[in-house]
């Protein structure tokens, strides 16, 4: 049985538009899925296409991970064109036996440029990692509102701060994967996949939500 995880980073403060349109909120837009496998401790994606360059750009990373070992390893640290990046929030969870997944969201500002360079960093040698890149722009601020992380079987999020006009990031994972893709709820799928190396897989999917409701539940 799938065990799950997951942890959401909300970027608050709607774009107010103009010309008379009243409120358009703020545009994700998901720029790719990367992995890295062997024995790894981070993972390097040069020329990422994050768009025409745009003040207060926000470019938004979820991070999975996935260790041969009943525990997990944790991010350290993430670079954006060799800037340092904020690590927003992660969790993790085991099997018991021989598989731990982590999970983690972490965001920069990056304004200039059509690509960005991101390295991600975590605390050992691991068999496989992956992650997904979003470009969040027309915040007013790129702080995040809330982050919120829960673990189990089939778990949800209600109490996660959330207002009209504003954006949800989600990051999944579960160790030993036999159920096949996640069923997500509050949050759409940008990317759902099986990934690992070496016979120790994961599953890590990551999504979004934008114009979101202050009702909404995520699960």
């Amino acid at each position: 049985m799938a065990m799950l995880l997951s942890t959401g980073a909300f970027f608050n403060n709607p774009n107010q538009g103009g010309g008379g349109g009243g409120p358009t909120g703020p545009v994700v837009t998901h720029r790719g899925t990367f992995t890295t496998s062997g024995s790894v401790n981070s993972i390097t994606q040069n020329a990422v296409d994050i768009g025409a360059a745009e003040t207060g750009r926000l470019v938004v990373v979820t991070g999975h991970i996935v260790r041969a070992a009943a525990a997990q390893r944790t991010f350290s640290a993430v670079t954006f064109s060799g800037s340092g990046g904020t690590i927003h929030g992660q969790t993790g969870i085991n099997d018991g036996v021989n598989e731990g997944v982590q999970v983690g969201i972490m965001s920069a500002v990056v304004s200039a440029g059509t690509t960005v360079d991101i390295v991600v960093t975590w605390s050992g040698l691991l068999p496989a990692g992956l992650i997904n890149v979003f470009t969040i722009t027309g915040l007013v601020s790129a702080t995040p509102t809330e982050t919120l992380t829960t673990t189990g079987n089939d778990p949800s999020v209600t109490t996660l701060d959330v207002s009209a006009l504003g954006v949800v990031i989600g990051a999944f994972g579960g160790v030993e994967p036999s159920t096949g893709a996640f069923t997500l709820t509050g949050v759409t799928a940008d990317d759902d996949r099986q990934f690992g190396s070496g016979g120790t897989n994961m599953r890590a999917a990551a999504g979004h939500a934008s114009v979101a409701s202050a009702t909404s539940t995520y699960t």
